[in-house]
């Protein structure tokens, strides 16, 4: 049954939650304006009660974009915050007994955009938009080397749900849909064998989503699926495609489905 809900914030106003599971308890980020700045907050629940609210950073500046995953030990969140000139990735780690200092991963003096996190169930990865490509970064004890997956055409000017990350058990994905203008498309990253195979396009130039729920990234065992619903026009001549990877490389777009409105909306892929 369902528990009584409870309060974990302390106060009120507070928005983007996210929430991960260890696989016995849960964590939620939170951002929260406190009258000077927009901080981050954290909340974790260790399976018979909750640690309580932690502050996860202490910038004078407003932290935005949180995203948290586990490992199936213990948590990390990565948001986006200024450094008092550029807009930077920072990452904190909960390892059972409380957060990290919050550490700069980006390694740029260039302005970030839409950090996203995601674990195998061991290690992490992170992946960002910023100066015109991707980048990513993995975190296995220790971080690693910050990897170019290459060119994220045209700008994102709609929000974060333009850029999302998925994993397989083992290695790693992030796709993106640029935003207007176009040429919209959709373009994939792999980590796969060990290493990062760069930005490539896995749903045709002009395929223009109608709306950011229109596509979805998802991992499973051994490979990856994208799925999107591309539009001539707003209702009209919708077409619902797939393109999977696996073997080491994405295979050519099918066309799942077509047709008009409400054909390719609030579609999903598991």
């Amino acid at each position: 049954a369902w528990s009584s809900p409870s309060a974990i914030s302390g106060a009120i106003g507070e928005g983007a939650p996210q929430v991960a599971s260890n696989g016995s308890g849960y964590a939620v980020a939170w951002k929260h304006y406190d009258g000077t700045a927009t901080s981050l907050y954290a909340n974790v629940f260790n399976g018979t009660g909750w640690s309580g609210v932690q502050l996860l950073e202490n910038v004078n500046t407003s932290a935005s974009l949180p995203r948290i995953a586990s490992n199936g030990a213990g948590y990390a969140v990565v948001w986006r915050q200024s450094d008092g000139s550029f807009q930077s990735v920072y990452a904190s780690f909960h390892d059972g007994a409380g957060w990290s200092v919050p550490l700069d991963i980006d390694g740029q003096d260039v302005d970030t955009v839409y950090p996203e996190i995601v674990s195998n169930g061991s290690s992490y990865a992170v992946a960002w938009q910023q100066g015109g490509n991707c980048h990513a970064r993995l975190w296995s004890g220790a971080w690693g080397s910050i990897a170019n997956l290459g060119g994220c055409p045209s700008a994102t000017t709609d929000n974060e749900r333009n850029f999302k990350m998925a994993t397989d058990g083992a290695g790693y994905a992030a796709a993106f849909r640029p935003g207007n203008p176009s040429p919209y498309g959709m373009y994939a990253a792999v980590y796969h064998g060990g290493a990062w195979q760069g930005m490539t396009g896995v749903m045709p130039d002009g395929c223009q989503a109608p709306s950011h729920n229109a596509w979805h990234l998802r991992g499973g065992s051994g490979g990856y699926g994208v799925q999107a619903t591309c539009s001539s026009g707003l209702y009209n001549n919708n077409e619902l495609l797939g393109s999977f990877f696996h073997s080491g490389a994405w295979g050519a777009p099918l066309v799942l489905e077509s047709g008009a409105y409400p054909v390719g909306y609030f579609s999903d892929l598991a």
